[in-house]
């Protein structure tokens, strides 16, 4: 069973937090995007009452996945 928190387009969660940051936020996302995208991973943004959530989302198939 495949207990992963995953967005409504399948892609699992890893982690997610919100921070209060200000300034180029966006452009730290865009870095870790580019820098870390060979280790199958992605980071997205949101606003958010309280601050800026920043969410870490898994773009590789779980290789620890139970075989079906």
């Amino acid at each position: 069973m495949d207990s992963q928190v995953r967005e409504p387009s399948g892609v699992p969660i890893l982690a997610a937090r919100t921070f209060r940051l200000e300034g180029d936020v966006y452009k730290l996302v865009t870095f870790l995007n580019q820098a870390l995208k060979g280790r199958g991973l992605a980071f997205g943004m949101s606003k958010h009452p309280e601050g800026v959530q920043l969410t870490i989302y898994s773009t590789q198939a779980d290789s620890n996945r139970e075989r079906r």
